[in-house]
């Protein structure tokens, strides 16, 4: 199973968030080339050995993030990157405006489209009206 897809090359489909950049931000691809570069099959929790750590944190990111609730925007997102730690633990992270922002704009969509929570009003939406969860 894919960790992410793109819809029309402006919607970007993900089980969890953005994952943080690992490589030259500005190069050919960008984060979705580190996307691509991920190992097909790829263990999560715990990783596999040949696995390198920066890909390993790619997958995780794409699996795990959660986009910042306002007061983690406000106190816990680190204001350069745009991404701080998830209540949920575990390592794992969540993103703020600015991370949004910033991918959004790299990559050149238009839109995050969430999968991992479940709504009782059956979406939420979040990030400026960026990110569909």
């Amino acid at each position: 199973m894919p960790l992410s897809a793109v819809i029309d090359q402006d919607v970007f489909c993900v089980h969890g968030g953005i994952p943080r950049p690992i490589s030259d931000e500005t190069a050919s691809g960008g984060r979705i080339k580190d996307i691509l570069n991920v190992s097909k099959v790829a263990g999560i929790n715990p990783p596999y050995e040949h696995e390198e750590d920066e890909y390993q944190q790619v997958a995780s990111d794409c699996i795990w993030s959660d986009p910042a609730s306002d007061e983690q925007e406000r106190r816990g997102v680190d204001r350069e990157s745009g991404y701080g730690e998830s209540l949920r633990g575990g390592g794992a992270i969540c993103f703020g405006h600015k991370a949004v922002t910033n991918f959004l704009q790299q990559q050149g969509f238009s839109y995050i489209m969430r999968a991992h929570e479940a709504h009782a009003e059956g979406v939420a939406v979040s990030k400026g009206a960026r990110v569909f969860t």
